[in-house]
């Protein structure tokens, strides 16, 4: 017998969790690409409505199945877990088709809208729903640039730092020498 899927897409959410540039290792060698992804209930009501009778069409209505969505206790999101072997198909907010080689690095919080397959399975007795990830369209990366994934706004009469320009030789940052004059200091080699 053919088990039960469907093709879904989610609704825009928030990243947690993404592996979408690269294959996270953590628990096999081959890796997995993967995102948890974390949307507002309303918006995942016809998602998971249409997972539900899937799983019920398959399973029946009394049956224990383990399913990859969580519900955030404190707000009420519901959160998919998508994972594959296989390198997603990626987009942007266009539908235009990006390269995996032009993805941007996209980290938590990163909006994202994943599709997927949705399948029904029975194994050693344990019977469960998995969401596979194949596409993802990118509404707004979040490239993690400051090292914490927020940046700072700007704050009235603190330390400014000197200016900093790029070494074109070795491409690290260097301050420039002509707006930082009163700190300067003779080395003598």
């Amino acid at each position: 017998m053919a088990k039960a899927k469907i093709e879904f897409h989610t609704p825009i959410g928030r990243a947690k969790y993404a592996w979408l540039n690269e294959r996270d290792t953590a628990y096999s060698a081959e890796g997995v690409y993967s995102c948890m992804l974390i949307c507002d209930p309303k918006e995942a009501k016809p998602l998971l409505d249409s997972l539900k009778t899937l799983r019920e069409e398959e399973f029946g209505t009394k049956a224990k199945v383990t399913v990859p969505i969580l519900t955030d206790e404190e707000t009420g999101e519901v959160i998919f877990k998508l994972k594959s072997k296989f390198e997603p198909k990626c987009c942007d907010s266009t539908g235009q088709y990006i390269p995996h080689e032009k993805l941007p690095k996209l980290y938590g919080g990163s909006v994202l809208k994943l599709g997927g397959v949705a399948v029904c399975y029975e194994r050693n007795g344990s019977k469960g729903l998995s969401l596979s990830l194949n596409s993802v369209q990118v509404i707004e990366p979040v490239s993690g640039g400051d090292g914490g994934g927020m940046a700072f706004a700007p704050v009235e009469g603190g330390f400014v730092a000197p200016a900093v320009t790029e070494v074109a030789m070795n491409g690290h940052a260097s301050i420039d020498a002509a707006e930082d004059t009163e700190n300067t200091i003779d080395y003598d080699f």
